[in-house]
């Protein structure tokens, strides 16, 4: 954490000037100063206010993992809970994995990314019947 003065001020004894880095230990209440504009609080070369706009504008992040097929590829757009999700299935028993696409996952992103990076042959097939199921459903819930 790094103190900087935003207007002349004298701490401890010692005058700051506009720009000029403040030692730490020479200030007892950084909050309270910087509230008064007093003094810029940086943590890690970033402003806090600075730092605030950037999380504010982080909004849903997507993972781009390439799908390779024999000689054919896609990309596939995966965010945090999908891959989370699919990360948990992969961990579970084939049994338990199974039981867990059949009864839980409706994400069909999570069901493409289970067909293609699990190696257990239950685990493909009932992801590849459960994406159908669904997209059979998105079909009949159109014509309706």
């Amino acid at each position: 954490m790094k103190l900087v003065a935003n207007k002349p001020c004298t701490l401890s004894g010692k005058r700051y000037f506009i720009g000029e880095e403040i030692p730490a230990e020479a200030v007892t209440d950084p909050v309270a100063l910087e509230k008064m504009g007093v003094l810029t609080v940086i943590r890690d070369g970033i402003p806090v206010e600075i730092l605030e706009e950037c999380v504010a504008s982080v909004g849903e992040v997507f993972f781009k993992i390439e799908i390779v097929k024999g000689d054919k590829g896609f990309d596939l757009d995966v965010t945090e809970p999908q891959l989370q999700e699919a990360v948990k299935t992969m961990q579970m028993n084939q049994k338990d994995a199974v039981a867990h696409i059949r009864d839980t996952v409706e994400d069909n992103t999570v069901l493409i990314f289970l067909n293609a990076v699990d190696s257990r042959t239950a685990v493909k097939k009932e992801a590849e019947t459960k994406a159908k199921n669904l997209g059979e459903l998105e079909e009949s819930a159109g014509d309706a």
